[in-house]
């Protein structure tokens, strides 16, 4: 999902790769271990701080800190390589299965490079803008976490989505147990605003108000410039904090509409419960009835009626797949 711009790009720090075999001070245990995948294929700053997932932290060495499933992981951007490690993982889930479990979720075995180049010939304003964004690609998310995140992301702004899914993530999520590594490691200091002269109050103009909850009946989303401000300084020295799973929707029975907008959920908060009542009620199960497990196989000419225009196949030739359709 995308709820704002990307941020803009910054220049690898010029380090050592610090994959296993590099690090001698270092057990297995602590030693970054290669991802082997170039710069071309993934930059972390062009992706995870841009609006796909909610669950990254950067600290103050410059890695991105979050969770991929009950996983709790460093991400550090080498000059063309991206490092990991991981500091927890459930109880059922090795260290021989970690590699993987990252490719997937950032999409590893898709080529970025392939479909940029092909998109660019087709794009001019693609050409353009691509080389300013290397490696940003599409994280391969799971589908109750997308779907939930979304919800949340509606008429909001980033810094204050990440609040909420932080907050539904504690409320309901198993919470993870990081080893002493993380629990050491600060918050990255956060740029400091331009100062203004005055507190102003800016009203998105949508709908009516917003609620004391967070949002109107509407979609109204009412943001003050100190509230902005607030959320951009993150005082210096700061842990970063409690690691959750996110909710299965199971977990998410519990949350019941009323108790989510006294979380500050707002008008969202209907929405999350219904999506989960939805899915409840489906006969393929909580889990199955989302569609990411019918949807994940299929070719991406399912997903793009212009693909086959592209390879110049007759348009009334594509058909997109029934399971497309039915979303």
């Amino acid at each position: 999902m995308t709820t704002t711009t990307t941020a803009a790009a910054s220049t690898p720090r010029k380090r050592a790769t610090a994959t296993a075999s590099a690090n001698d001070d270092e057990s297995d245990d602590d030693a970054w271990r290669s991802l082997g995948t170039p710069a071309k294929e993934l930059r972390l700053e062009n992706t995870l701080p841009t609006g796909q997932s909610f669950r990254w932290r950067k600290n103050a060495d410059g890695d991105y800190v979050g969770v991929i499933g009950r996983r709790v992981v460093s991400m550090r951007q080498d000059v063309d390589d991206v490092l990991y490690r991981v500091h927890c993982r459930g109880d059922d889930e090795s260290e021989a299965s970690d590699a993987a479990v990252i490719a997937e979720y950032f999409n590893i075995s898709t080529s970025l490079a392939s479909l940029s180049e092909a998109w660019a010939a087709a794009d001019a304003r693609f050409a353009k803008l691509a080389p300013h964004l290397p490696g940003c690609r599409m994280l391969r998310q799971d589908p109750a976490e997308c779907l939930f995140s979304f919800i949340c992301s509606s008429n909001n702004h980033i810094s204050r989505i990440h609040g909420m899914v932080e907050r539904l993530c504690a409320a309901y999520g198993t919470k993870l147990a990081p080893d002493e590594r993380v629990r050491g490691m600060r918050k990255a200091a956060a740029a400091t605003p331009t100062p203004k002269k005055k507190t102003k109050t800016k009203t998105t103009p949508t709908t009516p108000r917003e609620d004391a909850n967070g949002g109107g009946e509407d979609g109204t989303s009412t943001v003050t410039e100190t509230e902005k401000t607030a959320a951009a300084l993150e005082p210096d020295d700061e842990p970063l904090g409690d690691f959750y799973a996110f909710p299965t929707v199971a977990q998410l029975r519990a949350a019941s509409e009323e108790t989510l907008r006294g979380m500050g959920f707002g008008y969202r908060a209907k929405f999350i419960a219904g999506a989960v009542a939805a899915l409840v009620a489906k006969p393929e199960g909580e889990t199955d009835g989302l569609p990411g497990a019918s949807l994940r196989p299929l070719p991406l000419a399912a997903f793009n009626p212009d693909t086959p225009r592209r390879l110049s196949t007759p348009p009334d030739a594509f058909q997109l797949h029934p399971d497309v359709r039915s979303y």
